[in-house]
Order: structure tokens, then C-alpha cells, then sequence
């Protein structure tokens, strides 16, 4: 079963159909745990029904082309790190290290830049990165540099300065 056709097969259940289905479906179970490990590229926990719940709605959420793989990131979570939208309260925006993209990442540093402390891995000059994501989010224009104007050459000769009459010493 490919990640979309489960997707479309398990769309909208509620967490408990989710605990109902981990616990009497043995081929949701397997597609869970098969999705899940090769998109996050780790073992599902499957010693409780959150897990499970938790392994659906991260798969229901993550699209599918916009995993990346763990070599490939810019930026990465620290495990346990879950990161809400502080901006508009959006829950596309929610992620946590299994469905972090750099595109994800940039979002959340640009809009709450204290977030940094919960990242495990990043680079350099994110803080530019995030502001810059963001400005284009908006539609926000690059803030020009400001260009001076040249100085023009002094070419206009100024009067000699006035001498003070010098009397003379009787």
C-alpha cells in the first residue's frame, strides 16, 4: 500500500477508531508501521494505542514529497521537540523531528526565533535564512542597501580666510 492510497483508504478516522484498528486489524497495523519506518526512518513504538495514533497523524499530515532525508536536512529537531504555529495557530504547522522539512524549520525559526533552543541541528546563519523566509512568506520586498549619493569633488574655491591686522610695536 502506497503512502497516498492509505492516506485516501484511512481518511478521517478519530483516535479511537485508530486504538480500535491498532488493536483488531493486522493489515492496518503492518501498513502503519511499513509507512511509517520508511518515511521516518525509524521504528514505530507500538507498545500503546498513542502510538499508534501518533504514527497515523503524522502520516496523514506529511506529504509525501516534502520528507526529506535525514542527511539531507539543514535543520533538525531535538527528539521529544514539538513545535506549535505561534503565528496564525495553524496545525499544517505543528512538527515534530519525525516530519521537521527545512521549509518547516524555516517557518518556525522566522516566527518565533526563540525556538532555536529546541534545534539539535542547524546552520550558521539560520537567523538570515528564517527572516528572509518569512519576508518572501509575505511577500515582503528585500530591503534595499542604502546607497549613498557620491560626494561630489570640491571644485568651487572658497574666499582665503580674513587676516587679522598685525600693529606694530612702538
Amino acid at each position: 500500500m502506497s503512502v497516498e492510497e492509505y492516506k485516501s483508504h484511512y481518511k478521517g478516522m478519530s483516535q479511537s477508531d485508530v486504538r480500535k484498528l491498532a488493536r483488531t486489524d493486522s493489515d492496518f497495523r503492518d501498513a502503519t508501521e511499513r509507512i511509517y519506518t520508511a518515511s521516518f526512518h525509524t521504528a514505530l513504538n507500538k507498545n500503546c494505542g498513542d502510538c499508534w495514533c501518533d504514527a497515523y497523524a503524522l502520516i496523514m499530515l506529511t506529504a509525501n514529497d516534502k520528507l526529506m532525508e535525514r542527511s539531507n536536512r539543514h535543520y533538525e529537531l531535538r527528539a521529544g521537540a514539538l513545535l506549535r504555529d505561534v503565528r496564525k495557530d495553524d496545525n499544517t504547522k505543528l512538527c515534530s523531528h519525525h516530519n521537521l522539512t527545512d521549509e518547516l524549520a524555516l517557518y518556525h525559526l522566522g516566527t518565533n526565533p526563540n525556538c532555536i533552543k529546541y534545534f539539535s541541528k542547524y546552520p550558521d546563519d539560520w537567523r538570515e535564512q528564517a527572516e528572509k523566509y518569512i519576508r518572501e512568506l509575505d511577500g515582503v520586498a528585500e530591503p534595499k542597501a542604502e546607497q549613498k549619493e557620491p560626494e561630489k569633488p570640491d571644485t568651487e574655491k572658497k574666499p582665503a580666510p580674513k587676516r587679522k591686522a598685525v600693529r606694530a610695536a612702538k
